[in-house]
């Protein structure tokens, strides 16, 4: 009675499992599955993507978006030897470049923008209100901690590139593996100052104080997408993306901001 009791129970919830095999995820990188999207995605925007696909996925609960989690260099390369993901998104330069690539279904379109921001704790208690406190010993501001992203994460790069512009001995009190972690720190107290893109910053604006700098468009990246086979789904999904009102309010309330153009 139990071994029949097991193997009605597995029935049932095979049946209820929205998994696809192996064999459907390869028939979904050629165009021939609608119901399972693949998607490529730079980390930093996983959550804002998964935030899109839930609210597009309310009137086709039978689809899937599988999301690949390899750093984007190893994506790069994979786009490079071929692969066929239904969706692909980065920075632009790199995803144009395969604007003609036989693979294409399309012209890019454009995700939305992303940009560095200088963060502290909601009404700015420790008063902080330059780049300097990055300096030593919180520079004009004596004993405040601060912290910045790894150097080998893009927003470490980019707060390295500002801060050696403005001739700042950066000297942090924590380098933070990325830019959620930052953004943590900040909100819990850890530290009083941050450098960050906007896509960690932006969940939490309710919670924290955006110091002004100058140029305020420091970082900016701009995200486009491609689809790579002729997955009906990703299709529609792409264009919802890029027409609707709820898509564009996702899109600002994970971090991405419309067109916005470098002044410096």
């Amino acid at each position: 009675m139990i071994v029949v009791l097991v193997a009605l129970l597995m029935a049932v919830l095979a049946s209820c499992s929205d998994a696809h095999t192996s064999d459907e995820k390869d028939e979904a990188q050629n165009g021939t599955d609608p119901r399972v999207v693949t998607v490529f995605e730079p980390t930093e925007l996983l959550v804002a993507m998964k935030a899109l696909t839930e609210a597009f996925s309310k009137t086709r609960p039978d689809t899937t978006f599988v999301f690949e989690s390899d750093p984007v260099v190893t994506q790069r390369q994979r786009i490079a030897d071929g692969a066929r993901p239904g969706l692909w998104i980065d920075q632009a330069q790199n995803v144009d470049a395969y604007a003609h690539d036989p693979r294409a279904q399309g012209d890019p379109v454009v995700v939305g923008w992303d940009v560095l921001q200088f963060i502290v704790k909601l009404g700015n208690p420790k008063r902080i209100s330059k780049l300097t406190v990055f300096g030593v010993g919180g520079g004009p501001n004596p004993g405040a901690k601060t912290s910045v992203c790894k150097l080998d994460t893009r927003c470490g790069a980019v707060t390295n590139k500002l801060l050696v512009s403005k001739h700042i001995d950066a000297t942090p009190t924590v380098k933070s593996p990325d830019g959620d972690a930052l953004v943590q720190a900040v909100l819990d107290t850890t530290v009083d100052a941050g450098l960050v893109f906007r896509t960690s910053a932006a969940p939490f604006a309710d919670k924290l104080t955006l110091v002004p700098y100058d140029p305020a468009t420091t970082g900016l990246v701009e995200f486009h997408m491609l689809r790579f086979t002729n997955n009906t789904t990703a299709e529609d999904f792409q264009t919802w993306l890029t027409t609707s009102d709820e898509a564009k309010r996702i899109l600002l309330t994970q971090g991405l901001l419309p067109e916005i153009k470098a002044t410096g």
